[in-house]
Parts: C-alpha cells; sequence; structure tokens
C-alpha cells in the first residue's frame, strides 16, 4: 500500500489493515467487557487489606497474571485513613447497584464516621490533609511545612 492510500485510510478513520492494529475492519468489535458484580451477603476484606488488594471484594479480585500487591498498605495513621477512604470509595460504588442492601449502608456509614474521627486525630496531631482541614488561624498556613508527606515521613504518620 502506498503512503497517500494509507494516510487517507488513516485520516478516515478507518485504520489500514496491519497498521499497528491488526487485520480488522472498521466497524469489526473488538471485544465485550463483562463486569462481575458481588452478591449482597459478600465477603468483605478489612480495610487496609482492601486498599492493598484494591477491592472491597474477595470475590471481585482478579489479579492480572496472578501479580498480586504484596507490598501492602503501611500500617500508619495515613494508611489507615487511605485505607478507609478507599472502602467508602468501595462501598459507595457497591451501594450504587445495590441500594436497598442496609447491611452494606450499615457498614458504609459506620466507615464514614470511622473516617472522620481518624481524620479529626491525625489533623490535631499532623497537620492538615488537604485544604479543607486548615483552621482558623490569623495566618493561612497551607503553604507552611510540614506538609502531610512529610509529617507522615517524620513523625510516623
Amino acid at each position: 500500500m502506498d503512503l497517500e492510500k494509507l494516510l487517507m485510510q488513516i485520516n478516515s478513520g478507518c485504520p489500514a489493515p496491519g497498521a499497528a492494529v491488526g487485520d480488522l475492519p472498521c466497524e469489526a468489535v473488538i471485544g465485550m467487557t463483562y463486569t462481575p458484580m458481588q452478591r449482597s451477603d459478600s465477603a468483605k476484606f478489612e480495610p487496609q487489606e482492601a486498599l492493598s488488594r484494591g477491592t472491597l471484594y474477595p470475590g471481585l479480585e482478579m489479579p492480572w497474571f496472578n501479580n498480586f500487591n504484596v507490598t501492602g498498605v503501611p500500617k500508619t495513621p495515613l494508611g489507615e485513613l487511605q485505607a478507609l477512604d478507599f472502602c467508602i470509595v468501595e462501598l459507595g460504588l457497591y451501594l450504587d447497584t445495590h441500594p436497598e442492601d442496609s447491611e452494606a449502608l450499615s457498614l458504609y456509614h459506620a466507615f464514614q464516621l470511622a473516617y472522620k474521627q481518624k481524620r479529626e486525630e491525625y489533623v490535631k496531631r499532623f497537620g492538615p490533609i488537604s485544604k479543607h482541614d486548615i483552621t482558623d488561624d490569623d495566618e493561612y498556613s497551607w503553604i507552611s511545612d510540614p506538609w502531610p508527606w512529610d509529617a507522615s515521613r517524620r513523625r510516623g504518620a
């Protein structure tokens, strides 16, 4: 195929046969996805395990080529916050499709309360995590040291 024909085909939105996309016609279906869903009574990982594995639900854990995240989440105040936040997001996604699951909703509220309490403790001890945590001081302290990631390294956050 000469260069002019190849450019015409690429510019028309239809890739040329063999041009780094395979030998499929423009209208070919490349793939169909399947999104697994967990049942209402599904088992759940503990928050830090969930964050480490990328899902709250063991039944949805589908490792890429059996490559597990073996490093885990550090058992620090900041790691706990990250794990709780992850579980809140995961349960929120679940509740989007299962709004009638009262057990999941109760767990969602429990994680929200735990997150709020842990965040307040963290901010008191280490300083603001985000601009929402800035206190009513007389000065704008967000740009002052230590930054949240600096505090976590120095004081075991």
